[in-house]
Parts: C-alpha cells; structure tokens; sequence
C-alpha cells in the first residue's frame, strides 16, 4: 500500500522511508546475514523502492558480535539499498559496543536507536526481547549520547486513552494490562491534568513528554483513524519544563506552578 501510495503520488522525494528487519520468529533470533538480507530485499520488493533512508534492526542478538552486525550491514550500506542503520531495543551497553566497534574499524555505525519510551512504565516487556528507556538512568545515558531515539509506544498501547479495558481486543487488553499500575494510574491522571490547563488530552501530553526530553526523539504513534493522527499531530504543539516533565513522571510531589495555577 505504501509502495502503491509513493509511487501513484509521486512523493518519493517528499517523504522517508524507514524499514526493519531481523524479527526473531519460533524460538530462532534470526540475527544472521542471510536473514537481513532476505527481509531488506522482501521490503525492497514490496515497497518497489530500489532503496530505502532507514534500515533498523527489530532486536538485538547479545550472542552474535557486533563487528559481524555492522559488517553484514555496512555491505548493504555500500550497495546502496538504505543510506542509514539503526538498531531497535538494543541496550545502551551494547549501543556503546556497536559505536566503539564502527569507530575503530572504519565503518559506519547506528545513527538512531528505536526502543521504548513512554511516560508510563512497563511491568515487564510487553514482547520478549523488548528494551525500553523511559528509567532515568537510561535516558541519562540518549541525553549524554545524543543519539537520536525513534520510541515506540510512546502512549503505552493506548493507556493514556483507556478507561474501560473489558472493552479491547484480546490482544489489546493483555499489552494494556503491563502498563497498569498505581503508579501509572497517577502519571495519567497528571497527564490530564496538566493537559486540561492547556487544551490537550492526557494521550498528547504523554506524546509530549516524550517529544519534550533533552535528547532527539521522535514518536511512533500509532493512530488507527484520520483523527486519531491529526490528534497525535498536536502533541508537536506542547512545550514542557523540566519541572513538569519531571513531576509528570513523579520524580518531582510539588505540582508545577502554572498547572496548579490554573
């Protein structure tokens, strides 16, 4: 369909194009050359692009060396079939690992990392192998670096939205169900409550805050109608302090003055 959109569009130059690849599947991590390159060429074929701007790794396979990763992709890299790499639920160890590697030996590293941050906290990964930042620590870490950080489920899978969970899917429910706690009960209900002092729902301020931290960051969100996007869109609109993003994540009991204010 995307492919299909570009090219009856004419809106190649217009737009980039970031694909993944090495989704570990039935037990096997999928982590080899073979299989990058089978999935990099299938997006390829699909998207009838003859290259993309961004390729990323879905996981990370902490037994294969990054020197083997980097090469296999640096390959690719010179054949012209993406124009960047990026790596997605990696560790930061692993992160400095790749980086030090691609350094030293004269090869183009990561230039963006994709895990997840959100404002609320998982109780375990959602899906195995997953990796996020939304701990201090961790976004200490992208705020010292300066590596670009692609977040995915920056709204914890429609948490920020959901009052009735007996409503969702399945699915839904169960990804839902990592994310509910005490704690991220009360990050929503600020969220809210810092967003009706300015005009948004507690789902765009969730956006916001992730837009918002001193480190580049884009959000992936995940919009399943034309409304839903344009809402999402709004969240570029927000301006947050330190001091609200840090009370929003209740590292700071003192609500923020213009909030309480208001």
């Amino acid at each position: 369909m995307i492919g299909r959109w570009l090219a009856e569009g004419g809106r190649r130059d217009q737009v980039i194009i970031e694909t993944k690849g090495a989704h570990p599947y039935d037990g096997r991590s999928r982590m080899t050359a073979a299989d990058i390159e089978a999935d990099l060429l299938g997006s390829l074929e699909r998207l009838g692009l003859d290259s993309v701007d961004l390729y990323v790794l879905h996981r990370d396979d902490p037994g294969v060396p990054v020197g083997a990763i980097l090469d296999w992709l640096n390959g690719h890299l010179e054949a012209g079939r993406f124009g960047a790499i990026g790596a997605s639920n990696w560790s930061t160890d692993r992160l400095d690992e790749a980086d030090a590697h691609a350094r030293s030996h004269g090869l183009r590293g990561f230039v963006c990392s994709s895990p997840n941050l959100s404002l609320a906290r998982w109780s375990q990964p959602p899906w195995a192998g997953c990796a996020s930042a939304s701990e201090r620590a961790t976004r200490d870490w992208y705020a010292a670096r300066r590596l670009p950080l692609l977040a995915w489920s920056p709204q914890a899978a429609g948490f920020f939205a959901v009052r009735d969970p007996d409503s969702l899917e399945t699915d839904d429910r169960r990804v839902i169900a990592v994310y509910d706690s005490a704690d991220n009960r009360e990050r929503r209900r600020r969220a809210a409550l810092l967003g009706a002092t300015r005009g948004f729902d507690a789902g765009q301020v969730a956006l916001g805050w992730v837009l918002n931290q001193p480190f580049p960051t884009v959000a992936i969100a995940g919009g399943r109608t034309p409304a839903e996007l344009r809402s999402n869109a709004r969240a570029v609109e927000l301006s947050l302090t330190a001091e609200e993003i840090a009370w929003l994540d209740l590292e700071e009991v003192a609500t923020p003055r213009a909030v309480a204010r208001d």
